[in-house]
């Protein structure tokens, strides 16, 4: 299964900074997080989901940065591409807001 970068927040006023930090230091990439696409709660038999998810710009890649198995797994595709891609119910709805 396949889904976007994700990282719980301690503050929702952070939240952008919190995700920006978090894909660099997990993948190297440097981003900008910009406007909110959408907000949506999914619900597990044991636990709930309370996700915000950002649009973001990319600004460049440090190949020194990031954990490289991560980084060996993560994939860039095309939004048009994304119905080829198996995504969790919960990244499928972030697929349809796109």
């Amino acid at each position: 299964m396949w889904e976007f970068p994700n990282t719980p927040v301690s503050n929702r006023e952070g939240a952008r900074g919190e995700l920006s930090k978090y894909v660099y230091e997990t993948f190297g990439v440097q981003v900008v997080p910009g406007e909110k696409v959408m907000e949506h709660t999914h619900v597990f038999s044991h636990l709930q989901w309370n996700l915000e998810v950002y649009s973001c710009k990319y600004e460049g890649q440090d190949i020194e940065t990031g954990i490289q198995e991560n980084k060996e797994r993560m994939r860039w595709i095309e939004q048009e591409n994304m119905a080829e891609y198996p995504f969790s119910v919960s990244h499928k709805k972030i697929v349809e807001a796109l």
